[in-house]
């Protein structure tokens, strides 16, 4: 059996805005995605179904565009839900946005989240 799952807990973009972004990618995580820890769970998943030969693997998936991180994270809608769930303001919505832009404009930003392999047999 071969899983692959995002482990969008790990997913950070880099920010001088640092509480709202996580407070951003823990409501994405928790409350946005149906399970947005799986990809973390899956050795122990695994593990407590007995599967023998258990193999994992993490991939890192970076970018540093902007347009490239807000198309992946569906970041409109996230920030949307956010707000209206009182996760952030509307101020600081635009603040981090403000951030993210200037970055992007300076060329230097980045974001990333991990990806979780395991590989497993029945005995």
């Amino acid at each position: 059996m071969v899983v692959l799952d995002t482990d969008w807990g790990s997913f950070s973009t880099d920010s001088d805005e640092i509480d709202i972004e996580r407070r951003l990618a823990r409501f994405l995580a928790e409350s946005f995605l149906h399970n947005g820890y799986s990809g973390r769970k899956l050795y122990r998943l695994f593990k407590q179904q007995n599967l023998a030969d258990i193999s994992f693997e993490v991939f890192p998936v970076s970018t540093p565009h902007y347009a490239v991180a807000r198309q992946g994270t569906q970041a409109e809608i996230v920030e949307k839900e956010a707000v209206k769930a009182g996760i952030i303001t509307a101020k600081e919505l635009q603040r981090w946005q403000a951030s993210l832009e200037q970055a992007d404009l300076e060329g230097v930003f980045f974001s990333s989240v991990n990806v979780v392999m395991l590989a497993g047999r029945k005995n």
